[in-house]
C-alpha cells in the first residue's frame, strides 16, 4: 500500500470513528447467520441481492431464505422464508428441517399444507408469501450457536404434484458490526 493510499485510510477511519461517537452509534461483537459457498446444484441458480443475501431459483418458484437473525445479536431470534411465484398463487410445502454442522442438533417444523402466494412485490412483478420458521419458541437456539454452521431443508411438492427439496447452508459469522441509535 502506498504512503498516499496509507494516508487516505487513515483519514477515513478517523473520520467514520468521530462520525460514530457523535451520531452515538456503537461498535459491538456481532453474529449472524450467513449464506455458505457450496458445490452447486445445477438445478438452483442463486441470485445475491444487493445486501449479500441469496436468493435461490429452482423450477418455478424463487426461495428467499432470511436467517441472518437467528443468531444471539438479536434481541428476538428467528428466522423465515419468502417464497415469490410469476406463475403459481400457492405451494404445498411439507416440511422444513434445521440441521447442526456437526449434527448433533436437528428440528423439524412439520407443515403438510399449502401456502398461499397470496402478496404482490411490485419490484419484481411476482407474487410471495412470507413464512415464519424458527425461532426461541420451537427450538433450541443455543444448541445450533454452539456449532455454528447449519444447514436448512425445505420438503414441497411442485405445481405438477412432485415432492422436492432444496437445501440452504449457512454459516455463523461472528465480527464487529455497527449499531445506531434508534
Amino acid at each position: 500500500m502506498g504512503r498516499n493510499q496509507l494516508m487516505f485510510a487513515t483519514k477515513l477511519s478517523l473520520v467514520i470513528l468521530l462520525f460514530g461517537f457523535i451520531s452515538g452509534c456503537k461498535i459491538y461483537d456481532a453474529e449472524k447467520y450467513v449464506f455458505k459457498k457450496g458445490p452447486a446444484d445445477q438445478e438452483v441458480s442463486i441470485e445475491e441481492t444487493h445486501w449479500g443475501e441469496m436468493i435461490y431459483k429452482k423450477g418455478e418458484y424463487e426461495f428467499f431464505p432470511r436467517f441472518y437473525t437467528l443468531a444471539r445479536s438479536y434481541s428476538s431470534p428467528n428466522s423465515r422464508i419468502i417464497i415469490y411465484s410469476a406463475k403459481q398463487t400457492s405451494i404445498y410445502i411439507e416440511s422444513v428441517e434445521i440441521v447442526s454442522s456437526r449434527e448433533t442438533y436437528s428440528d423439524q417444523i412439520v407443515f403438510e399444507k399449502r401456502f398461499l402466494l397470496d402478496k404482490f412485490n411490485d419490484e419484481k412483478k411476482q407474487a410471495y408469501t412470507s413464512i415464519e420458521l424458527f425461532d426461541h419458541t420451537n427450538t433450541d437456539l443455543p444448541d445450533y450457536w454452539s456449532e455454528g454452521d447449519i444447514t436448512v431443508t425445505l420438503v414441497y411438492f411442485d405445481h405438477a404434484g412432485e415432492e422436492d427439496s432444496i437445501i440452504f447452508a449457512f454459516e455463523l459469522w461472528k465480527g464487529k458490526d455497527i449499531a445506531w441509535p434508534t
